[in-house]
Order: structure tokens, then sequence, then C-alpha cells
């Protein structure tokens, strides 16, 4: 949910955490291209889910790299559920991103 939000108004957000989440559709990813350079996003999936694959993230990953996007990736040994080791993850990405914030 937290990706289509942010693909739908990017203005509102400065980036999204999308785990276990599924490709969205291609155009409307590159529909809106240019309000979505500069935004982060940490993409994750564990190595053995079934409903979004790794192959798909690493997919998604790539294709929000292509706008222009800040693009995080972490695969942990899961499957569709969210591992405790992912909190840290998610802890130290929103950490840089406010630490990036303050820097500039």
């Amino acid at each position: 949910m937290a990706l289509r939000l942010v693909l739908h108004r990017p203005e509102w957000f400065g980036g999204a955490i999308a785990y276990g989440c599924r490709i969205p559709n291609k155009q409307r990813v590159l529909a809106r291209y240019r309000d979505l350079q500069g935004k982060r996003i940490l993409i994750g999936t564990g190595s053995r889910d079934r409903v979004s694959p790794p192959t798909s993230a690493i997919h998604l990953g790539r294709l929000l790299h292509s706008t222009g996007m800040d693009v995080a990736m972490r695969i942990r040994r899961a499957g569709h559920e969210l591992p405790t080791e992912s909190l840290g993850d998610i802890n130290q990405w929103m950490m840089d991103g406010i630490y990036a914030a303050n820097e500039a």
C-alpha cells in the first residue's frame, strides 16, 4: 500500500518502505517518473517468499531506480512474513534518511 501511495501522490511523500509487495503497473510507475526522482524507497522480501519472490523485488527495484528513485533493497532468509531482523533494516534506512536531510 505504501508503494501505491507514493506512486499515486509522490508530491506528498519523501519515500516509502515496501516489504513483500507486488510489482505495480509499469505505466503507472513511469507516468510520473519526474515526480519520483530523488524519492527514497526500501524494498524488502524474503528469500523464500512465494507471493513476492526476490526476482520480482529485484525487477521492481530496477524499475524504480530507472525513474531516479534512491532504491535500497534487503533480502532476508524468510518467507512472506516480516522477519524481526528487517526491523533493524527499516530503522537504519529511516535514520540514514533523517541524517541525510539534516546534512542538506
